[in-house]
């Protein structure tokens, strides 16, 4: 039996120290660069819709619907910022983007986002734009079944009603949704100015 090193613990833990200090640094900067350039200065404090505010940050799922410029982009920024915030990670996906890497890692399974799947906290901006194949909604259908079954946080914004999701995804995908973010938020255009 080899004995430890006698400074063995003091050199783990100054090694621990500099990865958690390191860690920290770049989970502060990843979220940032992740976002939108347009959203990366907004500010969760004052731009906060009221019902976003009663679930952003808490470890709550969101979906938000509404037609273009209702402000859902934002609004999910905001939450995931809060999210980040509260010492979550967060991977922000653009519906478009990540279908188009799903139909990719149907060719090309190194291509798959994995982050989609394994992420305590994802964003998908604007599902229900980009053509869906099978093999997307069986994906589609892994995130969401994913994000319900481990109690992952969904933040989600669709130009679609939950009628319209379950014409597209299918039924059972749209259930999830409602389900984890507890019902569904409706903004409508101009909401801020009121």
């Amino acid at each position: 039996m080899t004995a430890a090193h006698p400074h063995r613990a003091q050199i783990d833990a100054a090694y621990l120290d500099e990865w958690h200090a390191l860690h920290a640094e770049y989970r502060a900067n990843h979220l940032e660069r992740q976002l939108p350039k347009r959203y990366r200065l907004a500010d969760p404090e004052t731009q906060l819709h009221p019902l976003v505010r009663a679930a952003a940050g808490k470890g709550r799922s969101i979906v938000l619907t509404g037609p273009s410029g209702s402000g859902k982009s934002h609004q999910l920024a905001l939450a995931a910022k809060l999210e980040d915030a509260a010492g979550r990670s967060v991977a922000w996906f653009d519906a478009i983007d990540l279908i188009d890497r799903l139909r990719t890692a149907e060719r090309d399974p190194e291509a798959m986002p994995h982050a989609a799947f394994a992420s305590p906290v994802v964003v998908i901006d604007d599902l229900g734009k980009g053509r869906v194949n099978p093999f997307v909604l069986e994906k589609v259908f892994k995130l969401v079944n994913g994000a319900y079954m481990d109690e992952r946080i969904l933040l989600v914004s669709t130009e679609l009603s939950l009628q319209e999701l379950a014409q597209v995804y299918g039924a059972a995908i749209a259930r999830r949704l409602a389900d984890l973010a507890e019902g569904i938020t409706r903004l409508d255009a101009g909401w801020w100015k009121r």
